[in-house]
């Protein structure tokens, strides 16, 4: 059930950090029952310039990964994008980016939106118990995983459980579909699929 922001309750954001090499079907349904299950005004969508946690980079470039969510989201209302760590350059930390956030949106209230599967390396992240400070995070459910907090996290950590449907898709498999000319027609928007075709993305990976 949706639920309603109480008056004179600050606005919530949601941040959907990733890379998007590329954004999929996947990302886009995250993020809406993020949306529905939670007030949320709306959710950013934040391409990664590069993730500290992870040791590659990503295949298409930044321009093109920024390009491909810009599509992907165009005409729905509640969904942004937002190109705050692509333009910082260098390792993308999440305190970082909800610290440029804030600043630009010094009403509202922000929450960074996660998998189940990423809880374990929460406390990995660069300033974490600042962090946890300054968002809620909402997890999404994910098969295979506990819906409950790992121990060792900080007592001030607020989670909020959300259900997510299983949907197995991922941009690895996109981009190796793409390189052996296997058709994608059903994992990404349309406005995707004819920008990789055009830019002539992934042919090679």
């Amino acid at each position: 059930m949706t639920r309603t922001r109480k008056a004179g309750q600050s606005p919530l954001l949601g941040i959907f950090g990733g890379t998007f090499d590329p954004v999929h079907h996947g990302h886009l349904l995250v993020a809406q029952d993020a949306l529905e299950s939670v007030p949320l005004e709306k959710v950013i969508f934040v391409p990664a310039a590069r993730n500290p946690l992870k040791g590659w980079q990503p295949a298409a470039s930044d321009r093109h990964r920024l390009e491909m969510v810009r599509r992907a989201i165009e005409g729905v209302e509640r969904f942004s994008v937002d190109p705050v760590e692509l333009e910082r350059g260098g390792p993308s930390y999440a305190i970082d980016t909800v610290a440029a956030l804030q600043e630009s949106h010094p009403q509202a209230r922000f929450a960074w939106i996660i998998g189940a599967d990423q809880l374990a390396d929460l406390p990995k992240w660069h300033r974490f118990d600042e962090l946890a400070l300054r968002v809620t995070f909402l997890v999404l459910e994910r098969p295979g995983y506990e819906s409950r907090a790992p121990s060792g996290l900080p007592g001030h950590l607020r989670l909020e459980w959300l259900p997510s449907r299983a949907l197995e898709i991922s941009s690895s498999e996109i981009r190796s579909r793409c390189g052996k000319g296997k058709p994608v027609d059903f994992f990404l928007p349309g406005s995707v699929i004819q920008y990789i075709q055009n830019e002539h993305l992934y042919h090679h990976t």
